[in-house]
């Protein structure tokens, strides 16, 4: 492919991100707002969520710039029986819909940075939903970017952690 193709197909993927960021309408109904001790409150689908995905040796919040985030299936659910956020301690990996609700669409994925703090180089989050890959049994991983959902062995270790609870549930 020659420069000036590249640059033609460049040009018009640009001009489609431009458009679905200007297709995105102004919300007069706040669903997403944070709260104390790293959490964020998702007023549309009564969820808490921890506001940053979780750094794999601390259990903590990863920095912004962290590039070290994967943990394996089986880690990520240990993870979440071990964390206390916010007062919480009842933290569960998000089912499919749950993640894909809060990162499968742009416009709404474009909200929740404001009040998420997510680093750049998570690719893969775990959801708590099963699924068959093959000959073994996994989790179901989502891809912020693509909002593709794959199915992963849950020994493999690739994909970072968000974790949410219900915000009926009063422990």
């Amino acid at each position: 492919m020659n420069k000036l193709t590249l640059f033609a197909i460049s040009a018009a993927l640009s001009g489609t991100m431009m458009q679905v960021q200007a297709q995105c309408a102004p919300s007069s109904v706040v669903r997403f707002a944070a709260a104390d001790g790293n959490v964020v409150h998702d007023y549309q689908h009564r969820l808490m969520w921890v506001s940053c995905a979780l750094d794999p040796t601390t259990l903590d919040c990863a920095e912004q710039q962290q590039r070290r985030l994967s943990m394996s299936g089986v880690e990520a659910l240990k993870a979440a029986q071990q964390v206390n956020f916010g007062g919480y301690s009842d933290w569960r990996l998000p089912n499919i819909k749950e993640l894909a609700a809060l990162l499968g669409e742009p416009c709404v994925r474009a909200r929740a940075e404001v009040v998420f703090s997510l680093p750049k180089a998570l690719r893969r989050v775990w959801s708590a939903t099963t699924a068959e890959s093959g000959s073994y049994a996994g989790l179901l991983v989502l891809s912020p970017a693509t909002s593709e959902i794959e199915a992963w062995s849950a020994d493999y270790a690739g994909a970072g952690t968000l974790l949410v609870r219900d915000m009926d549930n009063q422990k």
